[in-house]
């Protein structure tokens, strides 16, 4: 199937080659007499001063069967000439193919789920807040060597300075623990705040004078030995308020992945 699309492209190609040279060769020899007929040296050959894209297309026609018409060295030359075109055209849908494939077939890894404990009120005092994520694998082969790297943070609403919320290489050492996932697989995430959350800090997250981040870094590899990135950013408080559940709600920013 790839080779048949590619032959009826580069045919095609041809076809279309030869009609841009006809039409170029009309437009350069009758396009100058075309307001002064008495001095035009093609007149039969320009004879109504005007050719339609049908017209083209027939003069490209019969242009290549022209070329059929030369010695066997020059049939040889324009046969080399189309089997280049196709070459080119297949090696180009070969890589195509290729992209598609490993795009359709890749793990895909996010974030499905972000909840955040201890920090809602009545959930009791100087509790060490907990923010916990659903890692899932939504591509069709695994995700090799996956690690996650998490943050937490908490500013004042509205912002007047936003927390460092950078993630590098130097929070990947080599000895972090590195998991496959499997297609349609999923795992639990959590990372620690510092601080425990007083009954008025939960007050003034349920405010929205308070805002608080949980975000991380997913890399892993894929099937096809790639490296592949996965950025998240949620939050609770601030102008989405806090959900009775801890349900956080995605950030305008910081969520992207390869």
């Amino acid at each position: 199937m790839l080779i048949a699309r590619g032959l009826v492209r580069a045919i095609v190609w041809a076809v279309g080659f030869a009609t841009v040279v006809e039409w170029y060769s009309f437009l350069t020899t009758c396009q100058p007499y075309r307001h002064n007929q008495s001095y035009n040296p093609y007149h039969e050959y320009c004879s109504g001063l005007s050719m339609t894209i049908f017209d083209a297309i027939d003069h490209g026609l019969i242009w290549i069967g022209d070329l059929m018409e030369k010695p066997p060295e020059a049939i040889t030359a324009i046969a080399t000439v189309f089997l280049a075109i196709i070459t080119w055209r297949l090696v180009v849908l070969g890589r195509e193919q290729g992209a598609t494939t490993r795009a359709q077939l890749r793990a895909y890894v996010f974030v499905s789920e972000a909840k955040i404990h201890n920090m809602v009120a009545g959930e009791g005092d100087g509790e060490i807040p907990v923010a916990q994520f659903t890692i899932k694998n939504t591509g069709q082969t695994p995700a090799y060597n996956l690690v996650n790297v998490s943050g937490f943070a908490i500013a004042e609403f509205p912002i007047t300075s936003i927390p460092n919320m950078v993630i590098t290489d130097s929070h990947f050492p080599p000895e972090l623990s590195r998991t496959p996932l499997g297609p349609g697989d999923h795992q639990i995430s959590r990372v620690h705040g510092k601080y425990g959350m007083t009954l008025q800090h939960k007050a003034l997250l349920a405010s929205g004078k308070n805002i608080a981040f949980a975000y991380g870094e997913i890399r892993y590899v894929d099937a096809f030995k790639r490296p592949q990135v996965t950025r998240y950013r949620f939050m609770i408080g601030g102008p989405v308020g806090v959900s009775q559940h801890g349900a956080m709600a995605v950030c305008g920013e910081g969520n992207e992945a390869t």
